[in-house]
């Protein structure tokens, strides 16, 4: 998704320049792309308190453990995303106080940890459910490898960076009285974020539109009686 929203992104950078010729800085973001991708359950959770549930799934048969969910002490999740496993094993095995693994022969190496990852999985797992989130993020905080915990929905609308990058912004709604939270467009031109408007009412522009087409008021005022548009 995130390839596909860049290159939407460089596709309509390069239209406004073959008409204005203007060229665009296009800033794309993978946070902002899944905060766009999960609009819809940002939007619910700010709006009705729904939490973010996470884990399933046949983890034990991961061909790399250092990729995945591991569930805290206090059931939340953290993320490991360490795709380059032989770099990060002893690093992550001395933060987590599992030193004794690191020689082991059963995880020496990526290959022999995708052949016992249910073994290696399983070990991650009790250490990672010894202690809190807030712990383990102390603990990981200064480690080379990739990781992060696992936000729900409402805890994503706090995110420093969401909030910093504009990447959620309250729209007022059309009867003036109510703002929502909405999930802004993930594709940013010239670092400029985009101006969020509430939705028009339904056939709201109906007439305009049909005037620009060249219809009389006559002829919109039948199609309406006739139930054609609203």
């Amino acid at each position: 998704m995130g390839a596909q929203t860049i290159a939407g992104g460089i596709a309509a950078a390069l239209f406004k320049r073959e008409r204005s010729g203007e060229g665009s800085v296009v800033d794309v973001s993978l946070l902002h792309t899944a905060m766009w991708l999960l609009s819809f359950g940002i939007v619910a959770s700010d709006t009705l308190g729904i939490e973010l549930k996470t884990g399933g799934g046949k983890r034990s048969e991961t061909p790399n453990p250092l990729v995945g969910f591991y569930k805290t002490g206090d059931d939340r999740y953290l993320t490991l995303v360490m795709l380059q496993s032989d770099r990060y094993w002893e690093e992550l095995c001395n933060a987590i106080g599992l030193s004794a693994l690191v020689k082991d022969e059963r995880f020496i190496d990526a290959s022999a940890r995708q052949k016992n990852a249910a073994a290696c999985v399983a070990a991650l797992d009790e250490a990672f459910a010894g202690k809190t989130l807030s712990e383990w993020k102390e603990i990981l905080a200064n480690i080379e490898g990739v990781w992060a915990p696992v936000q729900s929905q409402l805890e994503l609308l706090q995110d420093p960076q969401a909030i910093e990058n504009q990447y959620v912004m309250d729209v007022m709604a059309q009867d003036g009285q109510r703002s929502f939270k909405l999930v802004t467009s993930p594709v940013r031109f010239n670092d400029t974020p985009p101006t969020m408007t509430a939705a028009p009412e339904l056939g709201q522009h109906t007439e305009e539109f049909l005037l620009e087409l060249g219809l009389e008021w006559e002829e919109i005022e039948a199609y309406k009686a006739s139930g054609a548009i609203t």
